[in-house]
């Protein structure tokens, strides 16, 4: 069965991966893949290939839909699911990846030496 990329946004507007490589609300020229798997891998390689599409968009607001446009799953949960089962068991802490924040939001870090 075929998938295809959809991004929903909070106005619920639905935008479609296209294979001109972007994305519209039209229903025309929408991209497909055979396998929702081959989907799956192949995200990071287009937010990767086309940053300026991808940097706003909310990685919890993209869905999987089938060719009658209907959902089919959110593309994160099927992304954390095949790892969920990979817990490290060694009681040792792992170090946390420092990645990209794609956000707006702004953080600042406060540290007390010596009281002061």
């Amino acid at each position: 069965m075929p998938y295809q990329l959809v991004y929903l946004p909070k106005s619920g507007n639905k935008n479609y991966w296209t294979i001109d490589h972007s994305f519209t609300h039209k229903m025309k020229n929408h991209c497909f893949w055979d396998d929702s798997a081959q989907l799956i891998a192949d995200l990071p390689t287009l937010k990767a290939q086309y940053p300026t599409i991808f940097n706003n968009r909310r990685d919890d607001r993209f869905y999987l839909y089938d060719e009658d446009d209907k959902p089919v799953a959110n593309v994160m949960e099927m992304m954390i699911a095949p790892t969920a089962d990979t817990f490290q068991t060694t009681g040792q802490p792992s170090a946390i990846p420092i990645i990209a924040h794609g956000s707006k939001e702004y953080y600042a870090i406060r540290a007390d030496i010596d009281k002061q």
